[in-house]
C-alpha cells in the first residue's frame, strides 16, 4: 500500500522554474550591480543602433546631395563609415562576445568627445562596461536569466 500523504502539505521541490545558470555565488549586491550594468549596456546598444540608423538617413541625404552637386563627397563618406561602424558594433555588443566589451569601452571613450549628451552616455557606458566583465565572454551571465533571478529574489524577499 502507498503511504498516506497530506494533500495540504507544501511541496518539497523548489518552485523555481528556471535554473539555467548558477547564481548562488552572486550575493545580492553583485546581482543588482550586474543587472544594472546589463540594462545600461542594452540601452547603450540601442542608442548606438539608432545613431547608426540616423547615419544611414544622413548617408541617403548626402548621396542625393552629391548627385545634385550640392554636398561634397566627404560627407557621404563620413556618414557611410558611421553607418557601417555603428551598426556592426552595436550588433557585436548585443551578442556580448569576448572582444565586444572592449569595443564598447572604445565607443564610450569616443563618445566622451561629444559634449554634453555623449559625455553623459560615455561616462555611464564606461562604468557599465568596466564593471560588467561577467556579462561578456564564454561564461557570461545571460541578461534575461539575470533579470529572472533578480525578480525571483525580490518576489520571495530573498533580496536585501
Amino acid at each position: 500500500m502507498s503511504e498516506a500523504t497530506n494533500p495540504y502539505q507544501a511541496p518539497k521541490s523548489d518552485t523555481r522554474l528556471f535554473n539555467a545558470q548558477n547564481f548562488s555565488e552572486l550575493n545580492d549586491k553583485e546581482l543588482k550591480k550586474l543587472r544594472n550594468h546589463s540594462n545600461s549596456i542594452r540601452a547603450l546598444t540601442l542608442v548606438w543602433f539608432l545613431c547608426g540608423l540616423i547615419a544611414a538617413i544622413g548617408l541617403v541625404v548626402s548621396f542625393r546631395g552629391i548627385l545634385e552637386g550640392e554636398i561634397q563627397l566627404r560627407f557621404g563618406f563620413i556618414f557611410s563609415v558611421l553607418f557601417v561602424a555603428l551598426l556592426l558594433l552595436s550588433i557585436t555588443i548585443f551578442w556580448r562576445s569576448n572582444y565586444s566589451r572592449w569595443i564598447g569601452v572604445v565607443l564610450c571613450i569616443v563618445s566622451l568627445l561629444f559634449i554634453p549628451i555623449g559625455t553623459i552616455l560615455g561616462a555611464l557606458g564606461l562604468a557599465a562596461f568596466i564593471g560588467g566583465g561577467k556579462l561578456f565572454g564564454d561564461n557570461k551571465y545571460d541578461s534575461s536569466e539575470l533579470e529572472k533571478e533578480f525578480r525571483y529574489r525580490r518576489k520571495n524577499k530573498i533580496l536585501y
